[in-house]
């Protein structure tokens, strides 16, 4: 039986299990049958057409089928855990400690597996991973004579779904040291680092420039690339995968574009998603934001010094997770800004996460967008697309009649968005965009939608 022969039967057996006690013995069938020769490779025949037909229905409808029977393997590793090697207790301290002034903080139960270790150019680069509820995160370190620390996550739908070996997580984020003169500091970028996920049986990963071929690192579940010609602006452009029998799969990626690329985009008309408003709430708002009512959770005086809202006091502030599992936090805040010679009372909202800090305030009156002559029933922000990100963040403020909310993305996936006290988050990836934000009421009626363009 071949490698591809074996796993077919595994993926049949799998998904079509014989019942307790019942034996895969085909000869015996044969041997009490009493047919001719003739007869049993007729039937054979039939069988292998019937057989060829029931692998077909499996690839296609398993998410990782396409993968499976090219022997890329699924992400059984990151799923179970076992994912490169633990780490001490020592270096997982240490680990915590160093993320300890970030709204998002290494998770207390987490396990902490080491992925990759490597030195080049006097540089050591090591990438962790850990998981934490339905997001699996990774952090590349560069150490000594360049400094880099980047942290980036992947949900777990990303993994049930995706039908490439490999998940970009950053490209060409850059690598720098610092030459100091005097009073000024310099940042010298020395090298751009590419790293993600891989499936269990990709055994090389590679990217090309626009003249040069650059060989990664695989190992843990992980990949690494480094792109010492990123410093002269030569950027990771495509990305292929390859198991231990050549074959190769070409990776997603998404770049940034141009403002002008992205007005264009809006305006092509999309074939995915809702395509008409079916009610509308008129006078959108948050009553208990209104009513000031003590949800989610107060946030600690003095503890973290925040770049937004920016000046203005605040009278309210609470702590939003829209998604009891993830990662991603919002602070919702009443503050008095002042605007010429006037206090005007705002609702602001912020995304915190490790790298990404956005937000916006807009009137406590009229607090959501007007489009179109009418007010858009939520609120939205995204983040990302710095230093090469592959996942985007959609977050903001939903009003009072949203009921849920779905993410339609250019591939064809629809992906739930959590909403928690009027607060919704939901992690994309940009290579599947444009996409659509859609909001409901209870009755499954189109309340609004909105484009998400690319980074």
């Amino acid at each position: 039986m071949t490698s591809s022969e074996e796993k077919i039967r595994n993926v049949l057996v799998r998904t079509v299990p014989l019942p307790a006690g019942a034996a895969r013995d085909w000869e015996d069938v044969l041997s009490r049958s009493a047919v001719s020769t003739k007869t049993v490779r007729a039937r054979r025949l039939a069988y292998s057409v019937v057989f060829a037909a029931a692998v077909a229905i499996v690839l296609a409808a398993t998410p990782l089928g396409a993968v499976i029977a090219r022997g890329f393997g699924d992400f059984s590793g990151w799923l179970s855990g076992s994912a490169g090697s633990p780490v001490t207790g020592k270096e997982r301290s240490a680990f915590a400690n160093a993320s300890r002034h970030s709204w998002i903080r290494f998770p207390k139960t987490a396990s902490l597996r080491r992925l990759i270790v490597t030195a080049e150019s006097g540089v050591r680069y090591e990438l962790f991973g850990f998981r934490t509820g339905d997001s699996f995160c990774l952090q590349v370190v560069a150490s000594r004579a360049a400094t880099a620390r980047y942290t980036g996550c992947v949900p777990l739908s990303e993994l049930q779904a995706k039908r490439a070996p490999a998940l970009p997580i950053f490209v060409d984020a850059p690598v720098s040291d610092r030459e100091t003169h005097g009073r000024h500091v310099d940042f010298i970028k020395r090298a751009g680092v590419t790293f993600g996920i891989v499936s269990d049986g990709v055994a090389g990963i590679s990217a090309r420039t626009r003249s040069h071929q650059l060989n990664g690192i695989v190992g843990g579940d992980g990949f690494l690339i480094i792109n010492y010609r990123s410093a002269a602006g030569a950027r990771v452009r495509s990305i292929t995968a390859s198991d231990s029998q050549g074959d190769v799969a070409h990776i997603p990626l998404a770049h940034l574009t141009s403002p002008q690329d992205t007005l264009s985009d809006m305006n092509k008309p999309l074939p995915f998603g809702p395509h008409r408003v079916q009610r509308i709430i008129k006078d959108p708002t948050i009553s208990w934001i209104v009513r000031r009512e003590p949800r989610g959770k107060p946030v600690g005086s003095g503890r973290f010094e925040l770049p937004w809202p920016g000046p203005g006091l605040a009278s309210f502030e609470r702590l939003i997770k829209p998604d009891p599992k993830g990662l991603i936090k919002v602070l919702v805040s009443i503050r008095n800004i002042r605007h010429g010679r006037k206090d005007k009372t705002s609702l602001c909202w912020s995304l915190i996460v490790t790298r990404v800090f956005v937000g916006a305030c807009n009137s406590l009156d009229n607090p959501f967008p007007r489009i179109f002559g009418r007010r858009l029933p939520f609120w939205i922000m995204s983040g990302g697309g710095l230093g090469g990100d592959q996942y985007g963040i959609a977050a903001g403020l939903s009003a009072d009649g949203v009921a849920r909310m779905a993410l339609f993305l250019a591939n064809g996936e629809r992906i739930p968005v959590p909403i928690r006290d009027n607060v919704y988050v939901v992690q994309f990836p940009f290579a599947a965009c444009p996409a659509v934000l859609a909001a409901y009421d209870r009755e499954g009626r189109v309340v609004g939608f909105q484009r998400l363009p690319g980074p």
